[in-house]
C-alpha cells in the first residue's frame, strides 16, 4: 500500500496539469535558458495565426546556432467567423412578410445565420372600384386601393373624397352623391345607401279602366301602379261610355275614320334553355304600361306545345323581360284584369276548353280553368267586369261572368270566311282581328254588326292580336319567325301635301390642312340658326379625321374652318338651343360614340357612349329631346336632352330601300335625308310616316341637312372632289 501512494500522486499531479493545459490555460512565458545557449542570434519559429478553424500559435524562440529552445511560445484562441451577405436569397420578402438573406464567412466559407431582408409594403394605385362606368361618370361611391405588386390580391376600398353634392331620394331610388373625387380623380355620381329611397310615390289622377281606377307614380323613373276597384256608375240613357278617348268615338266619327300603322317594335325570336324554339307569335294583351306577346314552337295541334311570353316596354319598345317554358298550348289570345292583377292565355288548339290563369307580374301559373264552351279568343271587360270570348268553329261570340260562366245566349257573328285571331273591347265595341284579308271586326254589345275596318298593309303577313290604349289600337303580326307590334291609329290626320324646291347655294371645297391631310367627303351639318356647321372628311378607313366649315347660310361664303376634329366619320350633326352645345355622331369607327362640342371653338367638352348604335341625330327644340337613327333599319330613338341613353320612345322608320344618312327636325316633322335614289322622308314628331319626296339628282349623294328658319340645307358629297350645299324650300299643305 505504500508503494502504491508514492507512484499515485505524482501521477495525478502530472494529469493534473496536462488537463490544465488542454483546458487551454496558457502557461507563463518562460525566460531565455541562458544556462543552456549563451548564444545570441536567434529566431522565431512554428508561429500560426489563430483562424476560425483552429488556434494559433505565438512560436518559439530559438537559438540560431544550436537549435536551443530559448522561450517556449504560446498558444492564441480560434478567433470568430467574419459573415458577409452574399447577395443569394433565400426567402424573397413580400408585402406583409419580412425575407432573409444568405451570409458565409469570409474566412473558412461557413454558412450563418441568414440576415433579415424588411418586408416590402403594399405599392397602392388608387382606382375606380367598379368596371361599369357611363358617360365617363363612376357609379360607385367609393375608389379602391390595389397592391400593384405582382402575386399580391391585397386591396381595400376608401369613400371619394372632394366636394360632393346630392340628388335627394326619390320613391324608388336612393338618394346620389356626386362629385370629383381629389384622390383617384374619377367623377362619380353614384347612389348614397345611406340616404334609403322614401317610398312615396306622386300618384297621378289616375286612368278609369272600367270599375278600376289605375293611378301611376309620376316621379321619374318608378314604374309603380295602384289599382283601386270603383262601384261603376251606368251611363246616362243606358248607353256604353267611358272616362276618355277609346276605339269606340273614332269609329263613330266616320268622317275623319282615317287609319295610320306605325310598328313600334320587332318581336324577334326566342331559343329558351331547354333549346326550344320559339317562333311563332300568338295572343297578345296590355296593362297600360307594358305588353304581353305569346310567342310558340310552332307545334300548335300538341298539348305539350312549349311558349314563351316576351314582355315589352309600349311607349319605347323595349324588351323588358322573357318568360319561358310556359305549357299554354296554342295561346291563341291573351287578355290582362286589372282588378285581379292577372293574364288568362286561352289555349285554343288541341283543348279549346282550357285558360291558364298567371299572375302578371311574375308571369307564374297560378291556376287552369276548363270551360263550358269551346273558344279562341278572350278580352276582358272593365266597364261591366266581365269577359267576351270567340266561340270556336265558327264567327260567334258570348260573354262570362268573372267565374268564366256564361251569361245569356250567344251572339251571332258575321261568317266573313276569314282566319279568327285574337279580340277586344271597349265601352261600347267588341273588335275582332282577322287574317287573309287583314282587318278589324266591329260589333256593339248586343251582338250586332256594326263596320269592317281594313288595315293597311304591312311586311308581316297575319294579324295575330289586338289591343287597345286610350283611342289607338295595337296589333301584333306574325311572320313566321317572330314578328312586330304595330301601332294603329284611327283618328289620324291625311298625309299632308309636301312639294320640295332645291336651289344650289355654294360649293363645298376640299380642304388641305397644315400637315398635308387632304379633306374631301362632305358629312354631317347642323346650325345654331346664325351659321351652318358642315364636316368634311378624309374617308380614310380606320382613320377618320374631319375639319368643319362654318357657313353663312345667306351668301354660303365660308368663314372659318376649323381642324383637329377627331370624332370618326362625323356623320350627323345637331345643335342644341337649351345648352348651346353641337351634339357629333361619330359612326365609323365608333357607331356608340357621341361628342359634344363648343360651338364658339369646336373644341371637345365630353364623350357621350350609348349602349346602342346610332348613326344620325337631330335636335327637338320644343321638347329638349334628341332623335337618333337607330343603325342596323330604319327606325329612330327619341331620347332625353340630359341623358342620351335613356330611351323615352321608338319610331318605327319605313324601308324605304335608300342609304340613310343625316336627319333633322323643327319640332312639327322629323327630316331623314337619304342618298342612293337622293329623297327626304318625312315623319310627325310623334313618329308617324308621312312619305318619302325625291330629291334632284344634284352634285352627288345627299347627306346632310339642317335648317335656318324656314329655309332647310342639304349637304351633298361629291365623291373625291368636295359637294355641294343646296338651300330646299319644303312646303306643308
Amino acid at each position: 500500500m505504500k508503494h502504491f501512494i508514492r507512484i499515485f500522486l505524482p501521477l495525478c499531479l502530472l494529469l493534473l496539469c496536462a488537463a490544465a493545459l488542454a483546458c487551454g490555460e496558457e502557461p507563463a512565458p518562460t525566460a531565455p535558458n541562458e544556462e543552456v545557449c549563451a548564444h545570441a542570434e536567434t529566431e522565431l519559429r512554428g508561429a500560426t495565426a489563430a483562424t476560425c478553424r483552429q488556434e494559433g500559435y505565438s512560436g518559439d524562440t530559438v537559438c540560431t546556432a544550436c537549435d536551443t529552445v530559448v522561450n517556449v511560445g504560446t498558444r492564441a484562441k480560434k478567433i470568430d467567423c467574419e459573415y458577409v451577405e452574399t447577395g443569394v436569397i433565400v426567402a424573397a420578402p413580400t408585402c406583409e412578410q419580412s425575407g432573409n438573406m444568405q451570409r458565409q464567412c469570409t474566412m473558412c466559407g461557413r454558412i450563418g445565420v441568414p440576415a433579415p431582408i424588411e418586408k416590402l409594403g403594399h405599392a397602392l394605385s388608387c382606382g375606380d372600384a367598379v368596371e361599369d362606368t357611363a358617360n365617363g361618370l363612376s357609379t360607385d361611391l367609393r375608389h379602391t386601393y390595389s397592391c400593384t405588386r405582382a402575386g399580391c390580391n391585397y386591396s381595400y376600398t376608401a369613400l371619394h373624397d372632394g366636394a360632393v353634392g346630392t340628388v335627394p331620394p326619390t320613391c324608388y331610388q336612393t338618394g346620389y352623391k356626386y362629385g370629383t373625387c381629389t384622390v383617384c380623380g374619377v367623377n362619380y355620381r353614384a347612389p348614397d345607401p345611406s340616404v334609403p329611397a322614401t317610398g312615396a310615390h306622386n300618384w297621378d289622377e289616375g286612368e278609369l279602366m272600367g270599375t278600376v281606377l289605375v293611378k301611376r307614380c309620376q316621379n321619374e323613373g318608378c314604374t309603380a301602379t295602384l289599382r283601386e276597384s270603383l262601384t261603376p256608375t251606368p251611363p246616362a240613357g243606358g248607353e256604353g261610355g267611358s272616362a276618355g278617348p277609346e276605339p269606340a268615338d273614332r269609329i263613330d266619327d266616320a268622317e275623319n275614320l282615317y287609319l295610320s300603322m306605325t310598328k313600334i317594335a320587332d318581336v324577334k325570336p326566342f331559343t329558351d334553355n331547354n333549346g326550344v324554339y320559339c317562333r311563332i307569335m300568338q295572343g297578345g294583351c296590355t296593362d297600360g304600361t307594358y305588353y304581353y306577346v305569346v310567342i310558340n314552337d310552332g307545334y300548335s295541334s300538341n298539348a305539350d306545345s312549349i311558349s314563351c311570353i316576351r314582355k315589352y316596354n309600349l311607349a319605347t319598345g323595349e324588351l323588358v323581360a322573357t318568360f319561358e317554358n310556359l305549357h299554354i298550348a296554342h295561346a291563341n289570345d291573351l287578355c290582362y284584369n286589372p282588378v285581379t292583377n292577372e293574364i288568362i292565355a286561352v289555349h285554343n288548339n288541341p283543348v279549346r276548353q282550357l285558360i291558364s290563369i298567371l299572375d302578371a307580374d311574375s308571369l307564374e301559373f297560378k291556376r287552369q280553368v276548363t270551360l263550358d264552351l269551346e273558344i279562341y279568343a278572350m278580352a276582358y271587360d272593365p266597364f261591366e267586369n266581365c269577359y267576351w270570348v270567340g266561340i270556336s268553329y265558327g264567327y260567334n261570340f258570348a260573354k262570362l261572368d268573372t267565374d268564366f260562366k256564361q251569361i245569356g245566349n250567344e251572339y251571332s257573328g258575321v261568317e266573313t270566311g276569314y282566319t279568327k285571331q285574337g279580340m277586344d273591347c271597349d265601352s261600347k265595341y267588341v273588335y275582332f282581328v282577322q287574317w287573309d284579308v287583314n282587318c278589324i271586326l266591329v260589333y256593339d254589345k248586343q251582338g250586332d254588326f256594326v263596320k269592317r275596318i281594313d288595315l293597311p298593309a304591312v311586311t308581316e303577313p297575319e294579324p295575330e292580336n289586338i289591343f287597345h290604349i286610350g283611342d289607338v289600337f295595337y296589333v301584333g303580326y306574325n311572320s313566321g319567325a317572330g314578328g312586330a307590334m304595330y301601332k294603329v291609329v284611327l283618328n289620324a290626320p291625311k298625309p299632308p301635301e309636301i312639294s320640295v324646291s332645291v336651289q344650289e347655294l355654294t360649293e363645298l371645297p376640299r380642304y388641305t390642312d397644315g400637315a398635308g391631310t387632304l379633306f374631301k367627303m362632305a358629312q354631317g351639318s347642323c346650325s345654331d340658326g346664325t351659321y351652318i356647321y358642315l364636316a368634311m372628311n378624309t374617308n380614310t378607313e380606320g382613320d377618320y379625321r374631319s375639319v368643319i366649315y362654318e357657313i353663312d347660310p345667306q351668301t354660303g361664303a365660308i368663314l372659318a374652318t376649323f381642324e383637329g376634329i377627331n370624332t370618326g366619320l362625323t356623320n350627323d350633326l345637331a345643335y342644341n338651343s337649351i345648352t348651346n352645345e353641337i351634339a357629333v355622331i361619330h359612326n365609323k369607327p365608333g357607331a356608340r360614340k357621341i361628342s359634344i362640342l363648343d360651338p364658339a371653338t369646336l373644341t371637345e367638352k365630353r364623350v357621350i357612349t350609348l349602349s346602342f348604335d346610332v348613326f344620325s341625330i337631330a335636335f327637338d327644340p320644343t321638347t329638349g329631346d334628341y332623335l337618333l337613327g337607330i343603325s342596323g333599319g330604319y327606325n329612330i330613338a327619341r331620347v332625353s336632352g340630359e341623358d342620351l341613353d335613356q330611351r323615352i320612345a321608338t319610331y318605327a322608320g319605313v324601308n324605304t330601300g335608300s342609304t340613310k344618312q343625316g336627319m333633322d327636325c323643327d319640332g312639327t316633322y322629323i327630316y331623314c335625308v337619304q342618298s342612293t335614289s337622293n329623297n327626304l322622308a318625312i315623319y310627325t314628331v310623334d313618329g308617324t310616316y308621312v312619305g318619302s319626296y325625291a330629291l334632284p339628282e344634284g352634285v352627288g349623294t345627299a347627306q346632310s341637312i339642317c335648317h335656318v328658319g324656314n329655309t332647310f340645307y342639304i349637304g351633298y358629297d361629291n365623291s373625291s372632289a368636295g359637294g355641294m350645299l343646296y338651300a330646299v324650300t319644303v312646303t306643308v299643305e
